[in-house]
């Protein structure tokens, strides 16, 4: 009777067993799955709002964020004015403080946005023009206040950047031929006066800068499209402690054949860097171009070249920038803003499913500081779009199917085990 007892006791030990082990599977495979599906999807983009400017076709071309988050700056093209919104750090939604006018042509755009490292000073300068104009900013509301015009002591200015309160400014001698000089100027921390340290002449072609993440090199790209120099090329220099350059190198090895005209970014490590641009052809198709960097070095060598559906809507412009810590790439053009994976290892790019609630014309894109949060121009305002991001890269669907029946696998031989263990427990003696 005892071992009757103690036989159906075991089988009803057995049966829960059973019934445990296909819960499990179940669970396991659903987990599995429903990982590989999210894990493929990569970061995606959901809208919080749309804030409608009133003013039609005034694209933001511009951007620029407060150093505490708070505030964002950004400048429209129609009105010729930089308008100031406060950030709501939780939504990332935008509430419209003050606006400014400011002297430059509309019809040629702006060379840049910038603000200083403490972000109490903001510089901007219209394009072909021969001054950079400094603002004050209220801490309390962002409001911007004109201090002071600085004029060029050479030519028009074609652009302009500013990294650790060093502020580089290319101008043009002939606006016709792109030739001109770069200037580099420091910043009085206490009233944002500006101090020229160096002034390089003749610049070939010059029309992008960027200063790497660390501030350790500078760049000057330098588009042929006129055939002056015979190739497309790069200038490679070594920044100095007070901020001016030297060591100047050229990278022509590139075989780049595009005319670099529009957004650009580096991956926060500072290994890749990512333009948008125009290339050959007519009309001229938008490529995005992936070039590798060496840290140490600097040196830069082709990677991917990908061409793009939609076309670049501004030349000069905020059309790019890197999210999600370097695992996503964004650009906007006609079709309004596209994603790329970005490939952890080489930097290649794979596109990404589309945006949605986006299908309409964007000419420009800005991040907050966080990397939380991402703010897209269309023709009559702002959209704000949250970033969810994953842990992982995306990767191609197939593979993680691999990955997949292999780690069912393991869990099936360890449950196998678990069940033999279960019914001949006598093997653990």
């Amino acid at each position: 009777m005892k071992l009757a007892v103690w036989n159906c006791q075991a089988m009803n030990r057995h049966q829960r067993n059973n019934k445990y082990s296909a819960c499990l599977i179940t669970l396991l495979l659903w987990f599995a799955l429903f990982s590989a599906q999210s894990w493929a999807q990569g970061t995606t983009l959901s809208l919080v709002e749309d804030v409608d400017f009133g003013v039609e076709d005034d694209f933001i071309t511009h951007w620029v964020v407060s150093p505490d988050n708070r505030f964002l700056f950004a400048y429209g093209e129609q009105e010729a004015r930089i308008n100031v919104f406060e950030r709501d750090l939780n939504s990332g939604r935008l509430s419209p403080q003050s606006s400014i006018g400011i002297d430059v042509m509309p019809i040629n755009g702006l060379a840049n946005l910038l603000l200083s490292g403490d972000g109490r000073f903001l510089y901007a300068a219209g394009f072909a023009d021969d001054h950079v104009q400094r603002f004050s900013v209220d801490p309390n509301t962002g409001a911007l206040s004109l201090d002071d015009e600085f004029a060029m002591l050479t030519d028009p200015i074609s652009e302009m950047v500013l990294v650790n309160d060093i502020l580089y400014v290319v101008t043009l001698l002939n606006p016709s031929n792109s030739l001109g000089h770069l200037l580099v100027f420091s910043i009085n921390p206490s009233d944002g006066v500006l101090t020229m340290v160096q002034g390089l002449a003749r610049l070939d072609t010059a029309t992008d800068l960027f200063v790497a993440p660390g501030g350790s090199h500078f760049y000057i790209l330098e588009p042929d499209p006129l055939g002056i120099l015979g190739a497309n090329r790069v200038l490679l220099y070594d920044i100095t402690a007070d901020g001016s350059i030297s060591n100047e190198r050229v990278i022509a090895d590139l075989q780049i054949t595009a005319n670099f005209t529009a957004g650009a970014g580096f991956s926060s490590d500072g290994r890749q860097l990512f333009l948008t641009a125009e290339g050959p052809g007519s009309p001229p198709p938008t490529l995005l171009t992936q070039l590798q960097r060496d840290p140490a070095t600097g040196h830069l060598s082709l990677g991917t070249t990908i061409p793009l559906a939609a076309a670049l809507l501004t030349i000069n412009a905020d059309a790019l920038t890197v999210l999600d810590n370097d695992r996503t790439l964004l650009t906007v053009g006609a079709q309004g803003p596209s994603l790329y994976a970005i490939d952890s290892d080489t930097g290649a790019l794979t596109a990404l499913p589309p945006v949605a609630n986006a299908n309409t014309a964007s000419r420009s894109v800005a991040m907050d500081r966080s990397g939380g949060f991402l703010y897209e121009a269309h023709a009559d305002g702002v959209r704000v779009y949250r970033v969810n991001g994953n842990q992982s890269n995306p990767l191609p669907v197939p593979s993680l199917n691999v990955w997949g029946v292999l780690l069912l696998v393991l869990i099936l031989l360890i449950l196998g085990a678990v069940a033999y263990v279960t019914k001949n427990p006598h093997t653990l003696r």
